[in-house]
């Protein structure tokens, strides 16, 4: 069902499984950045890493119960569905790295790039 386990940072079980977020939302895990394992989150908010992991698990499994019919499959995500931690930019996107100005009050955090061994994150905070 899922590669993902305790070892796998909080930011990429809300990327490949955004159905997710509502348990790290949930328990008051970090999901937002910061690479930490799911484990050491658990750990930090001492919290059973087993219990979470059984309830993640959990929660994926009613996601697949409940996936689309193949007619479905193929749809944009919803809203839902793209409401991770931030927007991550897509390989081609064209990214304005120019000071934000007057868009401040509405931009969002970004990641910029992101590979195996770096991650360029534009962190707003008004």
């Amino acid at each position: 069902m899922t590669s993902c386990d305790l070892d796998t940072p909080v930011p990429d079980w809300v990327i490949e499984h955004p159905e997710s977020l509502a348990v790290f939302q949930e328990l008051g895990i970090d999901y937002s950045c910061g690479g930490k394992s799911m484990g050491y989150a658990c750990r930090e908010r001492g919290l059973n890493a087993a219990a979470v992991l059984e309830k993640l698990h959990h929660r994926l499994a009613a996601k697949h119960d409940d996936s689309p019919s193949e007619s479905q499959e193929h749809l944009p995500p919803t809203t839902e569905e793209r409401n991770m931690a931030f927007t991550h930019a897509n390989p081609g996107d064209v990214i304005d790295v120019r000071p934000l100005g007057s868009s401040l009050a509405t931009a969002k955090t970004a990641t910029l790039l992101k590979t195996g061994k770096i991650e360029v994150i534009r962190l707003v905070m008004t």
